[in-house]
C-alpha cells in the first residue's frame, strides 16, 4: 500500500467526525477480534489477549459502553446462567460471549474487567490508547468516529451480531509504528503529499491479500435510528408531521428531549415494542433519581405518553398507557408586582445604555415594559408584534398566528405606553420591537438583559421573576378592579381556573381574608405582660 493510501484515510477521519454512523462490516468485525484474540502482554494479571476478546464480545453483545463494563462486580455476572446485570438491566449473555468471559474471569479482582490505568475512573485516556493498538493491529482505522461508540452502536443495532462472526480467523497483525492522528500533523502530511504525489517514498512490500469476499464485505447491522419500529423514527416521520405541524421548535425540542433521556436510560434506541408501564416508571424513576425536579418528569412523561397513545391509534403496538403514575407538584402562590414596584423597573429601564437595532434603549425598554404591563401578553407574541399591529387610534391588534391559544385580540393601550412606543418610532420599521438576536424563539439573551434591569432596580430577578411576572401583574391588577372573568378574556385562557393560578392573592385591594369574616369568640385576649413566668 502507498504513503497516500496509508495517510489520506486517517486525514479524512481526523477531519470529518460528522459522517453519519457506518457500523462495522463482518469483516471487520472479524479481523477486529482476532487481533484482540493475540494482544501480547497482560491487564491487571490476566493474559491481555483473553480480557480484550471478552470485553469487546461482551460489548458488542450488550451494546454497553467500556466505562459502564469497567465498573460491573463479578457477583453482577452469574456464570451458570450467563447473565450480567448493569444497572437496572440484565443481559442474557450470546453464548460466545460467555465462553470469553469464563475464559477471562478466573482472577482475584473485585470487577469482572479489571483495569489498573486511568485511575479506575473515566476519562480512559490508557483505555483508548491500547484500543487503537488494537485497532491499529487489525489495519482497521483508529481514529475518533471508529473508537467504542462505533462497536457498541453496532451491537445495539443487531442484537445478534456475535452469533454472525467467525471468530476463529487469525490475521497477521501489523507490527510498524502506531501513529496517532492530530490536527496540528495535517500541514506535515499534506506537505509530504506535494512533494511526493506518487506516494513512492518509502514503500513497503506487503503480502499480497486475497480479496474479500461478498460475505465478508456486507454490513450485516443498520442504524439504530433508522429501525423500523424504532421510537424516534416514528416521532420524526409520523407524530410530529400529523399531530405537531403548527408547533414550534421548542415543543418538538421537549419531544426529542425526553427521546434522548429515555435512550440513555435504556442503554439504547427504544422501540415501539418496548413501551410498557414499567419501563416508563422505572425511568421516571430514574429521572427523578438524577435531580429531575417533579414538573421536569411530568413533562417528559407527557411528551412519552403521547407518542405511545397516538402509536396505540395508528395500530402499532397492541395496548395503550393504562397507569403510569404522575408525581405530585407543589402549587406556589402566584407572584407580581407592586405598582411601586413596576416603576422602578421603568426607571432602572430608562437607565439603560447603548441602542437596540438603531432605538435607544433607554426609550426602547420601557415601551416593551409598559407593552407587557398594559396587555398581559406573553413575551413571544409582543416580539412577533409588527409596526402595522398599532393603529393610530392606540389600539394594538394582536394575531392569532403569534398567540398559544391561537386567537385574535386587541387592546386599547394606555396614553402613557403610547408615548413610550412613540419616542422609539423615528423612522418606520417592520418589527413594533426589533431584537436583533435570539432567532430561536427562545429569547434568552433578551431575559438576560432584563435581568439585569431588575438588578439594577433592587429587585428580586430569579427565574419566575422575569417577563411572565409582568403578565400575572396585569391578570391581578384586572382581578382586582373587576372580577376573574373579566381577567380570564384579558390573557385569553381557557378557563378561570387557570387564571387563578395567575392572581396574586396579596396584591388584592379589595381582598378579604376569612379571619375577618369569622365570628370572634367573646373573649377579651391578652396583652404583654399577663402571662406569668411558671418557670
Amino acid at each position: 500500500m502507498s504513503r497516500r493510501r496509508e495517510i489520506e484515510p486517517l486525514m479524512m477521519a481526523a477531519q470529518d467526525n460528522t459522517r453519519p454512523f457506518v457500523p462495522w462490516s463482518r469483516g471487520e468485525l472479524e479481523r477486529l477480534f482476532a487481533s484482540a484474540r493475540t494482544m501480547p502482554g497482560d491487564v491487571a494479571g490476566v493474559e491481555a489477549g483473553r480480557w480484550w476478546f471478552a470485553l469487546l464480545a461482551v460489548m458488542l453483545d450488550t451494546g454497553l459502553s467500556a466505562a459502564e463494563l469497567l465498573a460491573i462486580d463479578k457477583a453482577q455476572y452469574d456464570p451458570r446462567t450467563g447473565t450480567l446485570v448493569s444497572r437496572l438491566f440484565a443481559f442474557q449473555l450470546h453464548p460466545k460471549a460467555v465462553e470469553a468471559v469464563d475464559a477471562m474471569r478466573r482472577h482475584e479482582h473485585a470487577r469482572l474487567f479489571p483495569w489498573p490505568l486511568d485511575n479506575g475512573r473515566p476519562p480512559f485516556h490508557m483505555l483508548l490508547r491500547t484500543y487503537k493498538q488494537v485497532l491499529f493491529r487489525a489495519n482497521l482505522p483508529y481514529a475518533q468516529p471508529c473508537l467504542f461508540q462505533r462497536l457498541q452502536r453496532t451491537g445495539r443495532a443487531l442484537p445478534d451480531a456475535l452469533g454472525q462472526l467467525d471468530l476463529t480467523l487469525t490475521i497477521n497483525a501489523r507490527s510498524d509504528k502506531l501513529r496517532f492522528v492530530r490536527p496540528r500533523d495535517r500541514e506535515r502530511w499534506q506537505q509530504l503529499l506535494a512533494e511526493d504525489p506518487s506516494g513512492q517514498r518509502k514503500r513497503r512490500r506487503r503480502k499480497a491479500t486475497p480479496p474479500r469476499t461478498p460475505d465478508q464485505a456486507a454490513v450485516i447491522v443498520t442504524i439504530g435510528n433508522n429501525s423500523p419500529k424504532s421510537l424516534r423514527r416514528f416521532f420524526e416521520d409520523v407524530y410530529r408531521p400529523q399531530r405537531l405541524a403548527d408547533a414550534t421548535e421548542h415543543t418538538a425540542g421537549d419531544y426529542r428531549s425526553a427521546l434522548n433521556w429515555l435512550a440513555r436510560f435504556c442503554g439504547c434506541e427504544p422501540s415501539l415494542d418496548c413501551l410498557s408501564d414499567d419501563l416508563l416508571e422505572r425511568f421516571l424513576a430514574w429521572l427523578k433519581a438524577a435531580g429531575k425536579a417533579n414538573a421536569t418528569v411530568n413533562g417528559q412523561r407527557a411528551c412519552l405518553l403521547a407518542l405511545w397513545r397516538h402509536a396505540w391509534r395508528k395500530r402499532l403496538v397492541p395496548e395503550q398507557p393504562r397507569d403510569v403514575m404522575k408525581l405530585r407538584v407543589p402549587k406556589r402562590l402566584p407572584e407580581a408586582w407592586s405598582p411601586e414596584q413596576v416603576g422602578l423597573i421603568l426607571r432602572a429601564a430608562a437607565e439603560s445604555p447603548g441602542t437596540i437595532c438603531g432605538i435607544p434603549a433607554a426609550a426602547w425598554w420601557p415601551a416593551l415594559v409598559l407593552t407587557l404591563y398594559d396587555t398581559g401578553l406573553r413575551i413571544a407574541a409582543v416580539m412577533q408584534l409588527r409596526q402595522a399591529d398599532l393603529t393610530a387610534d392606540g389600539w394594538l391588534n394582536v394575531p392569532a398566528e403569534v398567540q398559544k391559544q391561537d386567537a385574535d385580540q386587541a387592546f386599547r393601550l394606555h396614553p402613557d405606553t403610547l408615548r413610550s412606543i412613540a419616542a422609539t418610532l423615528a423612522e418606520p420599521r417592520e418589527w413594533l420591537f426589533p431584537w436583533p438576536i435570539d432567532s430561536d424563539g427562545h429569547f434568552r439573551y433578551l431575559a438576560r438583559a432584563y435581568r439585569e434591569i431588575l438588578q439594577r432596580a433592587g429587585l428580586s430577578h430569579g427565574r419566575r421573576d422575569l417577563f411572565h411576572k409582568l403578565r400575572r401583574t396585569s391578570a391581578t391588577a384586572i382581578a382586582d378592579a373587576y372580577d376573574l372573568a373579566t381577567a380570564q378574556r384579558h390573557l385569553g385562557h381557557s378557563g378561570i381556573d387557570v387564571t387563578r393560578r395567575y392572581v396574586d392573592p396579596t396584591k388584592l385591594k379589595r381582598n378579604h381574608t376569612g379571619a375577618e369574616a369569622i365570628q370572634r369568640p367573646a373573649w377579651p385576649g391578652l396583652a404583654a405582660g399577663d402571662v406569668a413566668d411558671n418557670g
